[in-house]
């Protein structure tokens, strides 16, 4: 999420909580409750 950021500084002005959501929706659900 740090290197997202520093990509896309402005899209965490825009919506911190929006990248959290995007992430999650990219990422597969089974990685976080894999473990």
């Amino acid at each position: 999420i740090r290197e997202y950021h520093r990509r896309h500084p402005v899209a965490r002005v825009l919506d911190p909580a929006g990248d959290l959501e995007e992430l999650l929706k990219e990422e597969p659900v089974i990685e976080f409750s894999g473990e």
